[in-house]
């Protein structure tokens, strides 16, 4: 019987914060009867959406607090019956329970979705349930903007909170390098605003670790000045029948020391990909993303030899001045019907062209087989090179370990992209293995680096463990320091975890 006593005792520990979700949902919605939403309302079936299906839950109730307040309210009704929760900013998350649950409560911060400039316009303040497309919408009047994320539909806390990849990266690093102060409700249900002067630890904490111990409900970020009008450059260049090689030697010329990223006004993602073609072939697709934060009439000299390679089989160029919120939007489809997804980051140091040509090559092994059987089925391999100056703005200030050394990067993922929920299984071991087979060329070659980019990363790998373990042993202790009950371990089901 013995034996017997540990599975049982984890099955409880499961059920019962399941259990307990109904009670919880009954004590928030006497508390808040307004914010308080159950299946089969409208209120419940316009919250309860997701960009990729895969990760769709069924959540007993969904909680959408309107102040920091209601959230540590929240809080100590969820700890005190031990109920699950999950919490969600934007939910643009391919990993299911990440920024949802099925077993517990729903907290949306969509309704905590402020966006206040101050007075002398050098900060704005912004709620952490706000998408970066309305961000940019409210501050290119002002011919202002911040660092935050590329497409419209990101929400501001889980990509600021993972680090967050942005157009200003060359110059003002990480988005959570840009922030003054962030507004957070711990797990004991404080609510508190930290900063660099005040609970410094906690601040610097939240700096690329997912917060895997508070809920943060705002940020305090500095503006970054645009042109006149608010307007920038940029677009997107998108290929069928593409040369994949042109596009991967560009991105590779643009990455060079010697080369575009030295505009420090530009950035660039580059991607080359598949998906099925006629008589069971496969179709090369290729994507440029491009922007320069100046103006100007014509294609910047940095990026010559991106356009020049995305000119065979071009289906569609967006190239031209507009609003940063135009770009985000086109970045983010808007509008097009939501698919399920999954991505595999890893990081490269000063890769050649001929090894990006190679991992290519491994992708379309590893899925010609895979491709005429999965319906809907598109991949494609993205490079995003990181200039060394991007790393000198946060090091020692953020969590994410990366040292500046004076060498740039260049951050690799996969991103896919398919219809039925039948092929899931499919497509993950085949993303697997060409993840596999690329990192282990990459580390042959000396230019594989141990850094997972969280906000892509998949559930297979451990982001936090590859900031290193002075990071590890710091985010250890701000743990047992905020979360000394150990509640998001107990009750958040996704999310990283600090490894023990």
């Amino acid at each position: 019987m013995r034996l017997f006593l540990p599975a049982f005792a984890a099955l409880y520990t499961s059920i019962l914060p399941v259990a307990a979700a109904p009670k919880a949902c009954k004590l928030l919605a006497a508390t808040f009867p307004e914010d308080l939403s159950y299946p089969d309302t409208v209120a419940y079936t316009v919250l309860n959406t997701y960009w990729a299906t895969n990760t769709a839950q069924s959540p007993p109730c969904i909680f959408t607090p309107r102040t920091p307040a209601a959230v540590a309210r929240a809080l100590r009704i969820l700890t005190a019956t031990s109920t699950q929760f999950s919490v969600r900013s934007g939910g643009h998350s391919f990993i299911p329970t990440w920024s949802s649950t099925s077993t517990g409560v729903a907290i949306h911060l969509s309704a905590l979705a402020s966006i206040v400039l101050s007075a002398d316009k050098a900060t704005v303040h912004i709620g952490a349930g706000a998408r970066w497309g309305d961000v940019y919408t409210a501050l290119e009047s002002h011919a202002l903007s911040v660092p935050g994320g590329r497409a419209s539909t990101i929400g501001v806390g889980g990509l600021t909170l993972g680090g967050g990849l942005s157009y200003f990266l060359t110059t003002h690093g990480f988005a959570c390098d840009n922030i003054d102060a962030i507004d957070v409700v711990t797990a004991g249900g404080r609510v508190l605003t930290v900063s660099a002067h005040s609970h410094a630890d906690l601040f610097r904490a939240l700096k690329g670790s997912g917060a895997p111990f508070a809920v943060v409900t705002g940020f305090k970020f500095r503006t970054v000045r645009l042109a006149a009008a608010g307007h920038v450059w940029g677009g997107m260049l998108t290929s069928a029948g593409a040369d994949t090689g042109a596009i991967i030697d560009a991105a590779v010329a643009y990455a060079e020391p010697t080369g575009g990223i030295t505009d420090t006004a530009t950035h660039l993602i580059a991607a080359v990909g598949l998906t099925a073609g006629p008589n069971a072939t496969s179709l090369q697709l290729g994507i440029n993303i491009l922007f320069s934060r100046m103006p100007g009439t014509t294609t910047p000299a940095a990026f010559t030899r991106n356009v020049a390679a995305s000119q065979q089989g071009l289906v569609s160029s967006t190239l031209g001045v507009k609003p940063l919120s135009a770009l985000s939007r086109e970045v983010a489809g808007e509008g097009l019907p939501p698919a399920r997804h999954e991505m595999y980051p890893f990081t490269l140091r000063t890769p050649s062209a001929a090894l990006l040509r190679e991992l290519y090559a491994i992708m379309q092994d590893v899925f010609a087989p895979v491709l005429p059987a999965v319906p809907g089925l598109a991949l494609t391999l993205n490079m995003i090179p990181i200039a060394a100056s991007a790393f000198a703005v946060g090091a020692g200030r953020n969590v994410l370990g990366l040292k500046a050394d004076g060498n740039g990067l260049m951050s690799v993922h996969f991103f896919l992209q398919w219809d039925n929920a039948r092929d899931d299984a499919a497509v993950h071991a085949a993303v697997r293995e060409a993840y596999r087979n690329c990192v282990a060329t990459a580390r042959a070659q000396g230019a594989l680096v141990d850094f997972v980019y969280m906000n892509y990363a998949n559930p297979d790998q451990d982001p936090i463990a590859s900031y290193g373990e002075a990071e590890v042993a710091f985010l250890r202790a701000v743990k047992r320091r905020w979360d000394p009950e150990g509640v998001w371990g107990r009750l958040v089901k996704g999310g990283w975890r600090i490894p023990e």
